[in-house]
């Protein structure tokens, strides 16, 4: 079993200028460092959880995505993005982990 666990640095640029409309497009990319956990799968959880090893990798993304406006400050999101992610040594099977995410999550607005 893996978890990935990136830390991205990432900025986005709104499409359109639009205060009066609830939808707001926009283009969004980031990079930064990443952990990659790896547990070896065993009979009893307490020994998976002290089976557990930890790699640095590293990566970025690029996608598109919409927000919707739905009060003043907060909107829902809603993006694409393709992540660009690469660890020195497997987690499990592969070294890269690169393709597309979907990321759907609250946004304030300060």
């Amino acid at each position: 079993t893996s978890l990935l666990m990136p830390f991205w640095f990432s900025m986005k640029m709104r499409l359109t200028n639009r205060p009066a409309s609830s939808i707001s497009p926009y283009v969004i990319a980031g990079l930064g460092p990443a952990i990659g956990l790896r547990m070896e799968n065993q009979q009893s959880f307490w020994d998976s959880i002290s089976s557990i090893n930890a790699d640095l990798g590293g990566g970025g993304f690029a996608g598109i995505g919409v927000d919707y406006l739905w009060a003043d400050e907060w909107a829902i999101s809603a993006d694409v993005r393709y992540m660009a992610l690469d660890f020195d040594s497997p987690l499990r099977f592969s070294e890269d982990y690169s393709g597309l995410t979907f990321a759907l999550g609250f946004v304030r607005a300060f």
